[in-house]
């Protein structure tokens, strides 16, 4: 019987007096179960949590969150479940990806370390993948062992232990599983590869992978001596608004196509091929000069905006439409956009039935005395084109009622004379935040 399951460096680890919690990302697959059962076995101190991500891609979705809270139960773990919305209009892997991974950040508090069950044939998996890929920077890349996420850190600790391992534990220790089918998909390239191209090489090329892993670990040194060096220089040209596009051309060529790397890397926790960090590159800096511009990239977006360029998560469709609804502090957060609503003299008058917002704003215009365009408005306000892209109206019948304050930018709440209450009377004042580039910009400057 296999006694063991996590190596004696990842123990060490897991028993770290700074942690708080141990939350395990828990699928129901064999690798999520067996890295449950042996963390609930093994580790006494720090509170043990599993977190189930339900992507809702699957019909059978609903049964492997079941499945994972009776399992949960019988080993005596609370269940942490959040569905997720999955943006299908683009790749529904990355997607999927985007939308677990913001998940994780959102659960993630001081002192926890979210456990996820990648071992050392999908660190094998993912360095080939790269390859094929064309990812940027010297040497072979897979997943880091450890890294920040939020407020906490993603942690691997099976990243050396062969899938046979986990195999033959789970095996011993009666441990039930979801098979997903999914992952007998060929159309997807990481099944491709794993059920066509490795058992060729394993044919042909007797011990490659074991050399291949090899080289992964010695190119790790250098990944990290990059990060570093790209992260220090992040920070050197990191100002309030973003990040300073100047800076970057100062630091020369390699060093800025390396922090523009590094940036993608640590904020989508994925290598983005070389060929979109050179058109990232390009677009900052040999596009100087011109009208805004913004390049997607692993389900992020790169805009460069009067010298300053921010890298924000893509927008996905009008997340933002129906009535106003707002929680018990008065305070309605959609994807980084936080909108608080609080009664005062003047503002919105409060008896008008079939308010909807809306991020559409193509052609919008409010009357302030003088009819003008929202977009332009807004630019003349001097807010940034990530932020115009995701800051809602209030509509009513497909005409502006009012855009919400933005205090980060100084700028007013605006209504519409129609819709304006007078300033004797209580109306409703409307302010946004946006936080998407603070977000990002916590990820890549944490320590």
């Amino acid at each position: 019987m296999t006694a063991s399951l996590l190596p004696d460096l990842a123990l060490e680890t897991l028993r770290g007096p700074l942690v708080n919690r141990l939350i395990v990302g828990l699928s129901g697959g064999l690798d999520s179960v067996a890295l449950l059962h042996a963390v609930v076995q093994e580790v006494e101190g720090p509170e043990i949590l599993a977190l189930h991500i339900n992507h809702g891609l699957h019909s059978d979705s609903d049964d492997w969150q079941t499945h994972c809270l009776l399992l949960c139960r019988a080993l005596g773990v609370d269940l942490l479940s959040e569905a997720v919305q999955v943006d299908r209009q683009h790749s529904v892997e990355t997607a999927a990806r985007l939308a677990r991974y913001q998940a994780f950040e959102e659960t993630l508090e001081a002192g926890d370390l979210l456990l996820l069950a990648h071992h050392e044939d999908d660190q094998r998996e993912t360095g080939f993948f790269q390859l094929l890929r064309g990812h940027s920077g010297a040497g072979l890349l897979g997943m880091p062992m450890l890294r920040p996420l939020g407020q906490g850190q993603i942690f691997r600790p099976l990243l050396n232990v062969p899938k046979t391992v986990l195999k033959r534990y789970a095996q011993d220790h009666g441990l039930g599983f979801i098979d997903d089918p999914s992952n007998e998909d060929l159309s997807h390239d990481r099944n491709f590869i794993r059920h066509q191209v490795f058992p060729l090489l394993n044919s042909r090329f007797r011990g490659w992978s074991e050399r291949f892993i090899d080289q992964l670990s010695e190119d790790e040194g250098t990944r990290r001596l990059l990060i570093d060096v790209g992260r220090d220089d992040l920070r050197a040209i990191a100002i309030e608004a973003g990040w300073d596009v100047s800076a970057l051309m100062a630091l020369g060529a390699g060093r800025a196509l390396n922090a523009l790397k590094t940036l993608i890397m640590l904020v989508t926790d994925n290598v983005p091929p070389r060929s979109q960090v050179d058109a990232c590159y390009h677009m900052l800096t040999h596009e100087a000069g011109q009208p805004p511009g913004v390049f997607k990239v692993l389900g992020f977006e790169l805009h460069r905006h009067q010298g300053v360029f921010n890298l924000v998560p893509e927008l996905s469709g009008s997340w933002m439409q129906g009535p106003p609804r707002v929680d018990a502090q008065g305070i309605w957060t959609v994807q980084g956009c936080s909108l608080e609503g609080k009664a005062g003299f003047g503002g919105v008058k409060t008896d008008l039935p079939g308010l909807s917002w809306t991020i559409d704003k193509k052609g919008k215009t409010i009357d302030l005395g003088h009819r003008i365009r929202v977009s332009e408005l807004l630019s003349q306000a001097g807010i940034p084109v990530w932020a115009r892209l995701r800051l809602p109206l209030l509509e009513l019948d497909h005409k502006v009622v009012a855009i919400p304050a933005l205090p980060r930018w100084h700028f007013d709440q605006r209504t519409a004379l129609e819709y304006a209450e007078s300033g004797e009377q209580p109306g409703q004042h409307y302010a946004v935040s946006l936080e998407d580039d603070l977000n990002v910009k916590g990820i890549v400057l944490s320590p």
